[in-house]
């Protein structure tokens, strides 16, 4: 192997030196400085999906050309060692890209994800802040109107019951209507205009016998009504008037009657009260009619009726 080489070196020596040395050495140079910026950029980018992407779908195409430019059966031995063994880290340097790419992608996909995730997560916090704050906002709100709350009840109150006094007040209620009961001597049956003025004969004992109705004028019905006559001061009772009581004592000159309902519209049977005038009595008496009611509001006015009594010839 010395031998080989100090001859190599002594026929360089002797010999004129070559071309292709000289221009071998700055090639292998440049090839090496090229190769040298490929695996620097392959080891700073070795984690950049679009670089795997570009040398998996590049690496073919320089190994067809490789292979498009075989050598002939008639290289030498070394030669095509070497050339095998450029094929052979050509399609290693293939398969290593494809693998990574893989890795590459899925570490992307995985990257992705996350950063999804990441936002995701993000803007939930950021949205429940957000709602935490409206949340807090809104309990003090909530809070500061339950503290005011009874005072607002209170206004409240006044007010409505302010406005409903100005309703009630406001509304124009129509009177209420009460029965209205008059009375009227007979025979006369005219009760719009009833008869208070009546002649009546006069008995050989004194006394005279008045006959008389009581009619409800009103559209409103009469409950539990009570009757009363009143005979003139001096006179006296021949006889109870029928259905009638002495609510007073043996001298009293009115009697009272518990009639009970009349309806609208309707008059009370005939009714008599007998009495005799005092000795020098005046040519006229009177006699007083009276009434009420549970629904009739107030005791009504005294009805005043004037007898004339007739006495017989030559009294």
């Amino acid at each position: 192997m010395a031998r080989r080489l100090y001859r190599w070196i002594q026929f360089r020596v002797t010999h004129r030196p070559s071309m292709r040395l000289a221009w071998g050495v700055p090639l292998c140079g440049a090839i090496l400085c090229l190769l040298g910026w490929l695996f620097a950029g392959i080891y700073l980018y070795w984690d950049n999906a679009k670089l795997v992407n570009f040398l998996a779908a590049w690496i073919p195409f320089a190994l067809t050309v490789l292979i498009a430019f075989l050598p002939d059966a008639r290289m030498r031995p070394v030669k095509k060692f070497l050339w095998r063994s450029v094929v052979i880290l050509v399609g290693f340097a293939w398969s290593v890209v494809l693998w990574h790419q893989q890795v590459v992608t899925e570490g992307e996909a995985a990257r992705s994800q996350q950063q999804i995730v990441r936002d995701a997560n993000q803007h939930s916090d950021e949205k429940f802040k957000e709602v935490e704050t409206d949340l807090r906002s809104t309990k003090s709100d909530l809070g500061q109107r339950i503290d005011n709350l009874p005072s607002e009840i209170s206004k409240t109150e006044s007010h409505v019951e302010s406005d409903i006094r100005k309703s009630i007040e406001g509304i124009a209620f129509p009177p209420e209507k009460h029965p209205e009961i008059k009375f009227s001597l007979l025979p006369s049956i005219n009760i719009d205009s009833p008869t208070l003025t009546e002649s009546v004969p006069v008995d050989k004992d004194g006394a005279i016998s008045v006959d008389f109705m009581a009619m409800n004028v009103s559209e409103v019905g009469a409950s539990s009504l009570d009757l009363w006559v009143r005979i003139c001061d001096g006179c006296s009772f021949v006889k109870e008037p029928t259905g009638f009581e002495n609510a007073g004592d043996k001298d009293s000159t009115v009697r009272h009657r518990a009639f009970g309902d009349l309806n609208p519209g309707v008059s009370a049977n005939k009714m008599t009260v007998q009495f005799k005038l005092p000795v020098g009595a005046p040519r006229t008496c009177k006699i007083g009619f009276q009434y009420s009611c549970k629904n009739c509001g107030k005791l009504g006015a005294m009805q005043v009726a004037t007898i004339t009594p007739q006495y017989p010839a030559g009294q």
